[in-house]
Order: structure tokens, then sequence, then C-alpha cells
């Protein structure tokens, strides 16, 4: 590496004016080149760092919004199933089913089916039609 190091600074030694002007401008723009490609990567690393921050936080916020919409319907739903089915009927096996069927109908993007169950863990009604696995007790499942 010395000896290198020799040879260029004896070359630049014996070297004329033209070469001298040559290389210190080839160092120059180098230098200058290097220099912009240093800060444009700078630059554009931050404002790639910005921009993708700031979409993961639009992405956040659109799939709370997603959830909060989600469950919101699912209150509803819960709330049209007591009242409108539960409250309003005297527990008809025929009223009810239909009543489930009109709200499965409504909500089926949110739910895969609905079952209206006695304290006891009877089934009173189902939308759409379906049948309870064998040993299931609803009754400790919240």
């Amino acid at each position: 590496m010395r000896e290198l190091i020799e040879r260029i600074g004896a070359r630049f030694s014996r070297g004329t004016i033209r070469y001298a002007m040559f290389a210190s401008f080839t160092v120059s723009a180098l230098l200058a080149i290097l220099l912009t490609g240093v800060t444009l990567y700078a630059r554009f690393s931050t404002q790639l760092d910005d921009t993708i921050e700031g979409e993961n936080q639009m992405l956040v916020e659109q799939v709370n919004q997603s959830l909060a919409t989600y469950l919101r319907d699912m209150i509803r739903l819960s709330d049209s199933i007591y009242y409108n089915v539960v409250k309003n009927t005297d527990l008809d096996e025929h009223s009810v089913s239909e009543e489930m069927r009109l709200l499965y109908n409504t909500y089926s993007d949110y739910v895969e089916n609905m079952v209206l169950f006695t304290g006891d863990g009877e089934v009173v009604a189902t939308a759409p039609a379906a049948k309870l696995r064998s040993g299931v007790d609803v009754r400790g499942t919240p």
C-alpha cells in the first residue's frame, strides 16, 4: 500500500500541469458526485420512511374503523335479536324462526349462523337451519 502511495506521489511530482489539472478535476468531480449521491440517498431515505410511516398509520386507522363498524353491527344484531325476537314474541317457535331468518338475511355478511338458546341450553331457533354438535354445553359459553 505504501509503495502504491509513493508511486502516485512520484507521478504527480513529475507530471505536467495538464496532468495535475486533469487529476484534480477528476477528484473534484468524483467527490461532488459522491457528496450528491450521499445527500440524495439520505433525503430520499428519510422521505420514504416518512411515507411508509404515514401509510401504516392510515392502514391502522382503517382497520380500527372497520373493527369499530363490525362491532357496532354485532351490537345492533344482538339488540335486534333481544328486542325484536325475544321481547316482542311469545317464543312461538315459528315466529321466532321467521324473525331470526330475517335478521340473518340482513346480517349474513357478518355472521355464519345464529342460534337462540333457552336458559337451559336448549335450541329455540336457528338461522339458517343447523344442528348443534353433540356434547356441547352452551350454558358455560359466553
